[in-house]
């Protein structure tokens, strides 16, 4: 290649940079932005400054489109600190074209009152709207955005931000979204598009009230989400297959309100750990035609006195009551494993009746359950117990109820012997 050709390319490369770093100015009512082309073959602009136009309070709203030397270009991003301390700005709204809104964009716009965020959002700037202490309303309406550097200051100092609309279209919120939020007073209504919820994306946000429900196809849900959440008084899971991807599971952690929790009849399956540290749950309404209690579901719930297992059960899992504070409980006929720790710690349970169809009941299933002294067996053959499965009780404390006849099978079991008291039922 000669130096000719080699100079030519060169022009060529500094005649492409040039045209899209052509600066341009688009003017709204209010407001002058200075733009910049930012891709000529996609016709894509960025705001690289704006200019107020006014003393009066601003209603700013990101035009989707504008021309320069008579070509029309959307408009795809905003740079950081455009509006950063501005005192005329009401409020701001970005279009379906807007993908970047960049950090700090709005920090201490003291009169900022709402801010609209569009569908074509793709990543909101690190504390894009901190420190506006007058905001009271954002209606959120990006179908699949994130947060840049995962912060939690987006909404930080913004102590009068009560009321959030999530758009139709919204399939996932950004992880630690409104984390913090404690001002939040409203009802949080999730739309059917969800998809996802990221980590802490609802953490303390303490006076969410109301009714919760995970719409049916929410399939992902990580930890702390709806951590103290300290207001609602009812959660709905409708969510089939519901997944936490996480090792901490925590997803209501430290929600200390009573709520009560219903699972919907769609539900096919529960997580692990779903209610992990849920403290506030009072109740748990499950559907008829499950036939696995995940593991550690109800782990440390120590609000939750009486629960209804469905009919349908076939296992309770792994600690899934582990430390709970149930006064009885009562296994299904169709339940035939209950594995180990299932309701280990269990400080106020009284009575279990387990169902005739029980086969085999895990190690420390009933450890340390003080208040236990009534175990009735539907069962007319003893099933498989461990060498701790009522460990650290007094086993002179309980009485062992069996079917007519069965007395003697049980006594001569090596395990069911150490009962002194196995009787009949009445």
């Amino acid at each position: 290649m000669t130096t000719k050709h080699i100079a030519s390319i060169f022009v060529f490369c500094l005649c492409i940079v040039a045209l899209q770093a052509q600066n341009f100015v688009a003017q709204e009512l209010g407001v002058k932005y200075r733009c910049r082309v930012i891709d000529a073959q996609l016709r894509q602009a960025e705001v690289e400054s704006v200019e107020m136009l006014t003393d009066s309070l601003v209603d700013v709203r990101f035009p989707e489109w504008v021309r320069y030397k008579g070509v029309r270009y959307a408009l795809v991003s905003a740079r950081g600190g455009l509006f950063r301390n501005n005192t005329h700005v009401r409020s701001l709204t970005t279009g379906v074209n807007m993908r970047y809104v960049g950090s700090s964009i709005c920090r201490g716009c003291k009169n900022l009152r709402w801010v609209s965020l569009g569908t074509g959002l793709k990543e909101l700037g690190r504390g894009a709207f901190a420190l506006c202490f007058g905001l009271d309303s954002v209606s959120y309406n990006a179908i699949d955005c994130h947060v840049d550097q995962a912060n939690s200051d987006v909404w930080l100092g913004c102590y009068n931000l009560r009321r959030l609309h999530l758009g139709d279209s919204v399939r996932a919120i950004p992880e630690r979204f409104m984390s913090s939020c404690s001002a939040l007073d409203c009802e949080l209504h999730l739309p059917q598009s969800l998809r996802a919820i990221g980590v802490r994306a609802f953490d303390d946000c303490s006076n969410l009230r109301g009714k919760l429900i995970l719409p049916p196809r929410l399939d992902s849900i990580s930890t702390s989400a709806f951590a103290g959440m300290n207001s609602i008084d009812t959660l709905v899971i409708q969510s089939r297959l519901l997944q936490i991807p996480s090792d901490e599971h925590l997803v209501f952690y430290h929600s200390i309100n009573p709520v009560d929790v219903i699972v919907d009849s769609q539900v096919i399956a529960l997580p692990t750990c779903i209610f992990n540290r849920f403290y506030g749950m009072r109740s748990l309404q499950l559907p008829n035609h499950l036939e696995v209690l995940p593991a550690q579901m109800c782990i440390y719930d120590s609000n939750l006195h009486q629960i209804r297992l469905p009919d349908s059960l076939r296992i309770i899992s792994r600690s899934a009551f582990y430390e709970c504070g149930l006064w009885s409980i009562e296994v299904p006929s169709q339940t035939v494993m209950i594995e180990n720790y299932a309701f280990a710690y269990n400080n106020n349970l009284a009575e279990v009746t387990m169902g005739q169809g029980i086969k085999f009941v895990g190690d420390y299933v009933f450890v340390a359950d003080s208040a236990l002294r009534t175990v009735t067996m539907l069962s007319p053959e003893p099933p498989r117990i461990f060498e701790h499965t009522f460990g650290e009780l007094d086993l002179d404390l309980i009485t062992v109820r069996v079917p007519l006849g069965a007395v003697q099978a049980y006594r001569r079991d090596p395990l069911w012997n150490r009962f002194p008291n196995i009787k009949e039922n009445l």
